[in-house]
C-alpha cells in the first residue's frame, strides 16, 4: 500500500504548504522551495502548490520556471483568474520588442 494513506494526502500537503508559505515570506527561499517540493510529491494534482512553485522561482528572478509552475496550476485550475493573469502578464513581459 502507498503511503501515506489518500485520507492523510491533503492535510500533509496542505501543512508543507504553509509551511513554504511561512519561510517564502521570511524570504527563506531554499526552504520554502524544499517544503513546497515536499507538499507537491505528496499531492501532486495541488494547484496552490504549484502557483507557490512558480512565486518562489519568480522571486528567484527565474521566469521561465515561474511560467512554467504557473502554466501547471492554470492547467489543474482552469478558471483561476488571477493565475491566467499573472501567466499572460509574463509572457507580454517576455516577449522581444518589435523593430
Amino acid at each position: 500500500r502507498a503511503w501515506p494513506p489518500r485520507a492523510l494526502k491533503e492535510p500533509q500537503s496542505t501543512a508543507y504548504l504553509l509551511r513554504a508559505r511561512t519561510a517564502y515570506f521570511a524570504g527563506d527561499y531554499h526552504r520554502a522551495l524544499d517544503e513546497i517540493l515536499q507538499a507537491i510529491r505528496i499531492k501532486p494534482d495541488n494547484s496552490q502548490a504549484y502557483i507557490m512553485l512558480g512565486s518562489i522561482y519568480y522571486t528567484m528572478n527565474w521566469r521561465s520556471l515561474a511560467l512554467k509552475y504557473w502554466d501547471k496550476a492554470l492547467a489543474l485550475d482552469p478558471d483561476n483568474r488571477e493565475i491566467a493573469d499573472l501567466v499572460a502578464e509574463l509572457r507580454v513581459a517576455d516577449r522581444p520588442a518589435g523593430p
